[in-house]
């Protein structure tokens, strides 16, 4: 198992930068190219967007590559208020970030403990092409 962690602060470039982060770290691991970077890359955006825009605290990334999946973790300090999915106009320009990260990843979810929440997803990892697992 192979993990990373990032901290940005609440502010608009921090998914460009989350974003640009993940790409250097899974280019330095080579074990995990079995993974959709473009999927990754919108539910870690779409996730950290949420952090700055709703919580308003600085945030913490991490990414976890274990044998058959990635988990990418998004924690933030607002325990109160709770991703939830919203219905949506097909004009709206927001509302769609967690119908995305549900749509894209195999899994997703949050957990509060006493100061920090934290919204999940998983995305699982495809066999090479040899046949073998992932690492």
């Amino acid at each position: 198992m192979t993990s990373w962690t990032r901290e940005l602060p609440p502010d608009g470039s921090s998914p460009g930068t989350a974003r640009r982060w993940l790409r250097e770290q899974l280019a330095s691991n080579a074990s995990s190219t079995e993974v959709e970077l473009a999927d990754l890359e919108l539910c870690l955006s779409e996730l950290v967007s949420n952090a700055v825009l709703h919580a308003g605290t600085d945030c913490r990334v991490q990414v976890t590559l274990r044998s058959g999946r990635v988990r990418v973790a998004i924690s933030d300090g607002d325990t109160r208020r709770l991703p939830t999915m919203q219905a949506y106009d097909e004009t709206a320009v927001t509302g769609r970030g967690l119908h995305l990260v549900e749509r894209l990843s195999a899994r997703w979810g949050v957990e509060i403990d006493a100061d920090t929440k934290t919204v999940w997803f998983e995305i699982d990892r495809t066999p090479a092409a040899d046949g073998t697992a992932p690492v």
